[in-house]
């Protein structure tokens, strides 16, 4: 603690700070009119209160009115004071579990918790969790807090549908029968795609209920029939969403080249999961398409390209091409080796070159700052 203080400075270093009365003397943290203005600045500094002021109606107020938390320093007595947790609740909800189980089973003070933060629903009381208009407050604002609710409205539809509109995952809190039920697996899946893995079998076999589901997250078709995992438009409904769902498609449409395509237009990395033939097809195509990619990064995401490895970019890409139709380019340097490349020698280096001063001069026209060379 600090040393023995005016009252002025007292009042003056909590209206900056309001938790520096901790460093006060006992009598300040006494003082109703400093701990008055050090809560006012910072709801917390409740703690360092002395008890009396603790358990002062008018300290406790203002406090909880700063941060409801504050109420875990309130003594008992206004724990359990409904007018000082219903302001503590309506600054933060969850300060419920600081009041008095009287105060937690008390339904006018509750409402407004679960309004203000619905996973204050934990803190209530059993019969307040078995409370229909308790639950559906709190499942709007929040709905995995349909968890804290009793078994009976876990299977009520209202509030079922309520909670899956606000997280469709919460479908995997519901009854058997409401996960079986094509108007609420349709509302969650619209809410989270992913929410395809709770409903049950006949609702993962609805083509319509699936549709819905990888529109939102193509790699919901995890959770598809077999039926629909070989169904293309199912498949490409969820390839244009999410490329590597690609994954979860039934070997025939993993060959079928309309939808690799489409899966590896969303997410080059989604050919992969292709059949081996269609990678042979694609694969060394959409490697040069990565590769042209990496050169445009190069200009567009570098402060300062390095033209020289840009160049050699090109040039690479140009030497596949040469490989992919059999030319070779003469040159004098060659000494006839097998292993020669198609561009030898100073035949190499002179198009590199003229490579390297038309990037140059095509950054330096758009005012693009380079420099030569770097290190791979």
């Amino acid at each position: 603690m600090m040393k023995k203080m005016k009252k002025e400075t007292a009042l003056e270093l909590v209206r900056k700070e309001g938790c520096r009365l901790r460093e006060l003397s006992a009598e300040m943290c006494d003082d109703k009119d400093v701990v008055i203005a050090a809560v006012r600045q910072n709801g917390y500094a409740l703690e360092y209160a002395s008890s009396d002021l603790r358990a002062d109606r008018e300290v406790v107020l203002a406090a909880v009115s700063q941060d409801g938390w504050a109420l875990d320093y309130a003594s008992p007595e206004l724990q359990a004071d409904r007018e000082v947790v219903l302001e503590a609740v309506r600054q933060s909800g969850r300060a419920l579990v600081c009041a008095s189980p009287e105060i937690q089973a008390n339904k006018d003070v509750v409402l407004v918790a679960v309004k203000q933060n619905g996973l204050a629903l934990e803190y209530t009381s059993p019969e307040l969790k078995a409370d229909r208009e308790v639950v559906m407050e709190a499942v709007k604002q929040d709905g995995w807090v349909l968890d804290y609710a009793s078994p009976e409205l876990q299977a009520d539809r209202e509030v079922v549908l309520e909670a899956v509109r606000q997280n469709g995952d919460v479908l995997g809190l519901a009854s058997p029968e409401l996960q079986a039920d094509r108007e609420v697996v349709m509302e969650a899946v619209w809410s989270r795609g992913w929410a395809l893995e709770y409903a049950s079998r006949e609702m993962k076999a609805d083509k319509e209920v699936v549709l819905a589901a990888v529109s939102r997250n193509g790699l919901a078709l995890k959770y598809a029939s077999p039926e629909l995992q070989a169904d293309k438009e199912v498949v490409m409904e969820a390839v244009k969403q999410n490329g590597e769902a690609l994954e979860c498609a039934s070997p025939e449409l993993q060959a079928d080249r309309e939808v690799v395509l489409e899966a590896v237009k969303q997410n080059v990395y989604a050919l992969r999961f292709a059949s081996p033939d269609i990678q042979t097809e694609l694969g060394d195509s959409f490697f040069k398409w990565q590769r042209r990619n990496a050169i445009m990064e190069n200009i567009n995401e570098l402060e300062a390209p390095f033209t020289h490895n840009m160049a050699a970019d090109v040039m690479e890409c140009f030497e596949d091409f040469l490989d992919e139709h059999g030319i070779t380019i003469p040159s004098e340097d060659r000494d006839g080796d097998e292993g020669e490349a198609r561009l030898y020698g100073m035949a190499y280096e002179n198009l590199m070159d003229q490579v390297e001063g038309i990037i140059v001069d095509a950054l330096k026209e758009a005012g693009v700052d380079h420099v030569p060379y770097r290190f791979r």
